[in-house]
């Protein structure tokens, strides 16, 4: 359907969830989900990937200084910055 399989899974999951408990005037979000999901789909194919490994190493990402970055590095390679 032109989408990313985890955004039409993702979609379907949420209709049913909708339609099992009868939200029914809710239901045309799940289509503007859809296509949201297929717009950003073929301006990028790989984009909910990379999201996803996103998500799951974001711990690893971190822009803060910690002290075990500078502390084990040798003299000459950062040790004892300021910060």
């Amino acid at each position: 359907m032109g989408s990313d399989p985890m955004v039409f899974y993702s979609c379907a999951v949420l209709a049913s969830m909708m339609f099992a408990l009868e939200a029914y005037l809710l239901m045309p979000t799940t289509f503007i989900a859809f296509l949201m999901g297929r717009w950003m789909t073929k301006k990028d194919p790989l984009f909910f990937t990379i999201f996803l490994r996103y998500l799951d190493e974001k711990h690893a990402f971190s822009s803060l200084p910690r002290p075990e970055d500078w502390s084990r590095r040798p003299a000459g390679w950062g040790r004892g910055l300021p910060w």
